[in-house]
């Protein structure tokens, strides 16, 4: 034993150097030089996009979860909900209890099989059931868009390696396009990575509209959707602005009818007469939708 010890200690004096400097080199060309450089040989068109809240890893903005993953079932265009994680679902107990019953063969991003028991929403008066191939869920009262609900998607977080010695959090979901990596201050979610076949989008987030502006005319982003109003980007060179009707929120104002000017039922209808009356889809009869399930052609 006592040769082999000496046979150790003079390599390690002789070889020591060499051998840490190879080990240091080789964690830093795996674990940041080579995915730089495969970053270079990926061809990927790149699109930058601002999105604007305040949002973590676990709270993500519903169009970013539905690039990435799929929930029970899926809101058409129409309104209309048709299956997706789940092959099919049948109401029971007057409608009270809805059951689910989920595809097979359906992998989550990391490979392993997609159960029932990983159908998780954070419902309130929910009771929540799970066999070996269904998702049971008993309602108090009857609600019959429950299956409209359940389409939000389903995301999971794991935690992965990270330069050999450590690990990181990464959000997967169920689909072909992937997070490939995030940056976050705190739980604040700065950027986020989807890689998708042919197109990288690289999500940037502001907490304000103004910030989000000034990224924009920085060069920081591509795009930049929800705008409350075009602001002066109409002129920015270069840019298209395009207009879209948000058929899911509607302006309202109250009326204070203790007040004495309010009182008087003339004054209201007067100020209703003189407000323009839009012909076009801009005009809402009321807080629904017209694109809502919920929505009857009833009301004044």
């Amino acid at each position: 034993m006592r040769k082999y010890y000496w046979y150790i200690v003079i390599f390690c004096r002789k070889h020591g150097l060499i051998v840490v400097g190879s080990i240091v080199a080789a964690v830093f060309i795996f674990s940041l030089a080579l995915p730089i450089f495969n970053r270079f040989l990926d061809f990927k068109k790149t699109i930058y996009i601002g999105v604007i809240g305040k949002y973590t890893l676990s709270n993500l903005p519903i169009s970013i979860q539905q690039e990435i993953s799929s929930g029970l079932t899926k809101i058409q265009v129409d309104g209309s909900v048709t299956p997706a994680l789940a092959e099919r679902w049948s109401t029971e107990d007057e409608g009270k209890t809805y059951r689910f019953v989920i595809r097979k063969n359906i992998t989550w991003q990391d490979g392993k099989i997609f159960q029932p028991s990983d159908v998780h929403y954070q419902f309130n008066d929910v009771q929540v059931k799970n066999t070996a191939n269904d998702v049971v869920f008993k309602l108090k009262d009857q609600f019959v868009p429950f299956p409209t609900v359940v389409s939000q998607p389903l995301l999971k977080i794991i935690s992965v390696p990270y330069l050999f010695f450590f690990t990181q959090n990464k959000i997967i979901g169920i689909g072909d396009n992937e997070v490939q990596s995030y940056k976050a201050n705190g739980e604040k979610l700065d950027q986020l990575i989807v890689n998708e076949k042919r197109i990288r989008k690289i999500y940037r987030f502001y907490s304000t509209e103004d910030e989000a502006l000034s990224g924009f005319k920085r060069g920081e982003i591509d795009q930049l959707s929800d705008l409350s109003e075009p602001h002066d980007l109409q002129i920015w060179p270069n840019t298209v602005v395009n207009k879209k009707l948000d058929t899911q929120s509607y302006l309202a104002v109250f009326f204070n009818t203790h007040d004495d000017l309010f009182k008087s039922n003339d004054m209201r209808q007067a100020l209703n007469y003189a407000l323009p009356k839009p012909v076009d889809e801009t005009r809402v009869l009321g807080p629904i939708s017209p694109k809502s399930w919920a929505y009857a052609d009833v009301g004044k």
